[in-house]
């Protein structure tokens, strides 16, 4: 079997590897729209904390959504290394707010496994799975718990 015909299985999928507060995520890739340096967004009066606001790209409005605070992680203040990373699951749109983009990397989807039972249920029900990056502990974001969670909250 050819590196090709891996992939149109499903086995080997890309992910982009982002940093939030000193830990590593996995965004699937083909989810990824457009990484954009980070903008103040124009704030939604009434919104909770973790919608900091609205942008817009290219006519399009999202929401931006700080990651962060919907995984419980300490806050860090905005830097030149601060990206939005605007994604489209089904029909929703949205930008998260990352402290920084690391690579877009090929993850074997058999190398994903459960997340470990002892993480804080907050992160556990946003999490598709846990894997080993160059000896690092990588965190694969499911998009439809977040969409789901962010529907709860919003």
């Amino acid at each position: 079997m050819n590196q090709n015909e891996v992939d149109v299985l499903g086995e080997i999928q890309e992910y982009l590897v982002v940093n939030l507060a000193d830990e590593l995520y996995a965004i699937p890739g083909i989810a990824v729209r457009e990484v954009m340096r980070w903008q103040t967004p124009t704030s939604v009066p009434g919104a909770p904390a973790i919608m900091p606001g609205l942008i817009s790209q290219r006519g399009v409005i999202f929401p931006v959504i700080d990651l962060r605070l919907m995984l419980g992680l300490t806050l860090t203040p905005s830097t030149r290394a601060t990206r939005l990373v605007l994604v489209e699951h089904d029909v929703t749109r949205m930008a998260l707010l990352v402290d920084n983009v690391v690579d877009l990397v090929p993850l074997t989807i058999k190398s994903i496994t459960p997340p470990p039972a002892a993480l804080e249920a907050q992160r556990v029900r946003l999490l598709a799975g846990v894997t080993i990056l160059e000896g690092a502990t990588l965190a694969v974001l499911n998009l439809g718990a977040l969409v789901a969670a962010l529907h709860e909250t919003l």
